[in-house]
């Protein structure tokens, strides 16, 4: 005796489950939910040549109030970013104005982004966040970069440190936000 073929209402019950399994799978890895933090902003830089993005969690910049600090670095030495989240305006602007970044700044809402990406990528970055870039320093310093002359770096940096302060006390003390 042979077994009777399943109802429509049984095979319909099975490809809808099928159906099911397969978007849930497709919308894991296409990921179209709206990413939040050091995700997003990953996910909005042009990475050239970047076989792996890592991660990392910066020690400390000194800036106490942030309650996230990140970076986002291409590969082992490439071009990468820091990310800092504080819970209000205010904190952001008394930890930026106490140790002001040795580099452009990204300031987008309660957010702030510092630049080591390729020429050009930075102000393109600071577009798609909907920032504003702070940057007077026009500099090619990076925010950990190491000179073998380490006087004159260390000079470098501190005025690079003190301009891109005053330019960062200018934007929040009168600029537009």
């Amino acid at each position: 005796m042979q077994a009777a073929p399943p109802s429509r209402g049984v095979t319909y019950l099975i490809r809808a489950v099928i159906f099911a399994v397969v978007a849930v799978v497709t919308l894991l890895m296409l990921h179209p939910w709206p990413r939040h933090g050091l995700d997003r902003v990953r996910h909005l830089v042009s990475w050239t040549d970047c076989g792996e993005i890592r991660v990392s969690r910066p020690r400390s910049l000194g800036w106490r109030h942030a309650t996230e600090i990140a970076s986002a670095e291409c590969g082992g030495a490439g071009p990468f970013f820091i990310y800092a989240r504080f819970p209000t305006h205010a904190a952001l602007a008394r930890d930026l104005l106490r140790r002001p970044p040795a580099g452009a700044v990204c300031i987008a809402g309660n957010e702030v982004v510092l630049d080591g990406l390729d020429s050009g990528e930075f102000p393109k970055l600071c577009r798609k966040l909907h920032g504003h870039d702070v940057d007077s320093t026009g500099s090619t310093i990076r925010v950990f970069g190491t000179d073998p002359d380490a006087l004159a770096f260390e000079m470098a940096r501190h005025r690079a440190e003190t301009a891109e302060g005053r330019a960062l006390r200018r934007y929040l003390h009168g600029g537009t936000r």
